[in-house]
């Protein structure tokens, strides 16, 4: 067992470092055009994919809408396929920073209600990393806190 998870973290490293070279590399050699092409195609897909691990959630609180924890599903999947699909066809700052707040804080929040912790922690994992993932790559932070205070 412990074999397998120093080889799993061997090769996890090897492809992270790899990737971090090619984004490098790919950075240095492509225009600034090119780049944010390639960061809104990655937005539009980040926000499909939000969208498509909403659906489970939605069913789910459809199926238990009688009960708290289906109406917490059910809000939450909703909330989420909207962020999604707000995501695909507008790419601002603000609202990168407010899907990554919901990808992080709702998962959060189920793990704290479940009854089984674990298991759930390994369910929402993916949405928790890919909240920090977009607040780590927000495309820019300095607008998105001008939008804050335009609110304010």
């Amino acid at each position: 067992m412990k074999k397998q998870l120093l080889v799993s973290l061997i090769v996890t490293m090897i492809i992270g470092i790899l990737v971090g070279v090619l984004l490098i590399v790919l950075g240095g050699a492509l225009t600034p055009a090119t780049i944010a092409t390639i960061i809104k195609w990655g937005l539009i897909i980040y926000g499909v994919f939000i969208v498509i691990g909403n659906i489970p959630g939605l069913v789910s609180g459809i199926a238990n809408a009688n009960r708290p924890a289906g109406v917490f599903d059910l809000v939450g999947a909703v909330l989420g396929i909207a962020l999604g699909i707000a995501m695909i066809f507008y790419h601002g700052s603000l609202l990168v920073a407010i899907v990554a707040a919901y990808l992080i804080i709702f998962p959060l929040l189920r793990i704290l209600l479940a009854a089984r912790k674990g298991e759930q922690l390994r369910r929402e994992l993916v949405r928790i990393i890919m909240g920090v993932v977009l607040l780590v790559f927000v495309p820019n932070w300095n607008e998105a806190i001008a939008n804050v205070l335009k609110i304010l």
